[in-house]
């Protein structure tokens, strides 16, 4: 879709029956802007830039490129997520604002009913490419105050609505991480890489089939084991 524009432009997207729309968006950084919350897009470069609405956040990437006279401006999701497993999988995607530990929010406070599916990628499904995740829900206990555009992303994977995800995993650069999926009396291994390209976060889920560590569960109660960072003490997981 071709548009003209000499300062700034807006998207607007459409949730359910509501419109959200962004902050200005400025065509150049060379520009003086009147908002602290606008954004500027370099010609040849790429922003993430945040909507919100009560308390779900859409997060995407803008690339700009020039060929000849033309600009070419491209929007993508912030998050794609591909599950080579052979099961088919549930993601729940949240955030919570910069500053807030995510360790003083309740289990019971995310919202499951908010979670993705993840097909596998069997030749029934076309997923190979991932699951574009757009809408993130906004869990921190200061959303109810002003927002703040700044958030740390976290996503849980599990197999059914109910409440047995993993623990949650912050969307950053990760070579490797080991989680067990649980799903009534079933549980299987898995381990999750995120790549960042520019400002996109790639995340890929795999079947674990040589797993560091195995702890059977001979108790009547769900038990959560974590790694740890031992290098930051103050990392209660990683």
């Amino acid at each position: 879709m071709h548009f003209t524009s000499q300062n700034t432009f807006a998207i607007s997207i459409k949730n359910s029956d509501e419109w959200i729309q962004s902050e200005p968006i400025y065509i150049n950084t060379d520009i003086k802007r009147t908002t602290s919350n606008s954004y500027a897009l370099p010609i040849d470069g790429c922003i993430s830039i945040i909507l919100h609405q009560n308390n779900e956040l859409l997060q995407l990437v803008i690339s700009s490129t020039c060929e000849g006279k033309l600009r070419f401006i491209s929007i993508a999701t912030m998050l794609v997520i591909a599950n080579h497993t052979q099961r088919n999988l549930k993601v729940l995607p949240f955030c919570v604002e910069n500053g807030e530990k995510i360790e003083s929010i309740r289990r019971n406070e995310i919202p499951i009913g908010q979670c993705v599916d993840l097909y596998n990628n069997s030749k029934s499904h076309k997923s190979k490419k991932g699951n574009a995740i757009a809408f993130f829900t906004n869990i921190s206990s200061r959303s109810k105050h002003k927002f703040q555009p700044h958030v740390n992303s976290f996503i849980a994977i599990g197999m059914s609505d109910k409440n047995s995800f993993t623990c949650p995993i912050k969307i950053q650069p990760t070579l490797r991480k080991c989680l067990n999926v649980l799903n009534d009396n079933e549980s299987f291994s898995i381990n999750v890489s995120i790549l960042k390209h520019e400002e996109q976060f790639f995340v890929s889920i795999f079947n674990d089939t040589q797993p560091i560590l195995a702890v059977k569960n001979n108790t009547d109660f769900n038990l959560f084991v974590a790694q740890t960072d031992m290098k930051n003490p103050s990392a209660k997981y990683i």
